[in-house]
């Protein structure tokens, strides 16, 4: 026998052995230091240790957040996180189960893991990971809230209905703005051709049409050139939207009846508005006309008899 050729073909043999125990060892090997990567977000997160948490994520990563507006870039999403973590307050997602697979190119990973908040429940973490330098970065991490199917239809609707009432109130602020900003050809894509106003403080003006409307605006600010309208609250349901706002403005034209003043005013007031189809078609809104009046100077309350007078 020939011990030299032996030898050698021993060794090819051990080579190879080798060879492909070293790359099976390698995903298993990527699979735990993915692991790590996502171990130290979740614990960087929850000690709200700032330079940690932002070193597992790559330059260009995105985070997805629970809400449907929540698409941060990475310097977007430590943005939002930075504050809270100077602050010592972090968040503490708790894994439950994950999985972690390694692509042919050893450079791109993905997982999907079940997490446990104390606030949220049971929570979803799934993304992509890419190996930089020989460091696996998070580029792509996706946070949701699993749904039970059986109450899909329930959540859906709810989610419509608070999108439906953020839509309203938007188009009533828009509203309100281009009042202010006497833009009233804006008012045509915000109000119904047929919309109508009432007020129990003026109930012989109805309005039955955007021009009246229109007309009714002009009216006002040739009386209160300076007129603006201020948002205190607002809150939204079933297509009609309530807002609290304060009027302010100095009357120096006239007003109905009564002549400039050039006194300041101030009133708090209400509305309802009803909203259709993205435009407004009804409007039901009431102030304190004594107040007005009164401060405009046009209004003097009466004595109470049983009250001295000091002369």
């Amino acid at each position: 026998m020939d011990i030299r050729k032996w030898k050698l073909g021993i060794t090819a043999i051990l080579l190879l052995v080798l060879t492909h125990l070293a790359e099976a060892q390698a995903p298993a090997d990527d699979e735990q230091l993915v692991a790590a990567t996502l171990n130290t977000l979740h614990q960087a997160a929850s000690d709200a240790d700032y330079e940690a948490y932002s070193s597992v994520f790559a330059a260009d990563a995105i985070f997805l957040g629970t809400d449907a507006t929540e698409r941060w870039t990475r310097d977007q999403f430590m943005g939002y996180a930075k504050p809270y973590f100077d602050q010592g307050r972090g968040w503490t997602y708790v894994m439950v189960e994950r999985h972690v697979s390694i692509a042919a190119d050893g450079a791109t990973a993905w997982f999907d893991e079940r997490l446990d908040n104390a606030s949220y429940g049971e929570t979803r973490g799934s993304g992509v990971l890419i190996k930089e330098s020989g460091e696996w970065k998070i580029s792509q991490y996706n946070l949701t809230i699993p749904m039970p199917n059986e109450l899909a239809r329930e959540f859906v609707d709810r989610i419509r209905g608070d999108q439906l009432a953020r839509d309203n109130e938007a188009v009533v602020l828009a509203m309100i703005a281009a009042v202010n900003g006497r833009d009233f050809d804006a008012l045509d894509t915000l109000i119904a051709a047929d919309v109508t106003r009432r007020s129990g403080a003026t109930p012989e003006l109805i309005i039955t049409s955007l021009d009246g409307f229109k007309a009714f605006l002009h009216q006002d600010l040739a009386g209160v050139p300076d007129a603006q309208q201020e948002v205190n609250v607002i809150f939204s349901g079933g297509g009609w939207v309530a807002v609290h706002e304060t009027y302010r403005g100095t009357q120096t034209g006239q007003m109905g009846p009564f002549p400039p003043s050039g006194k300041s005013l101030e009133l708090p007031f209400i509305g309802l508005l009803r909203v259709e189809g993205g435009l407004i078609r009804e409007i039901l809104v009431e102030w304190d006309n004594l107040n007005a009046l009164g401060q405009l100077g046009h209004f003097s309350p009466p004595v109470d008899v049983g009250t001295e007078v000091e002369e």
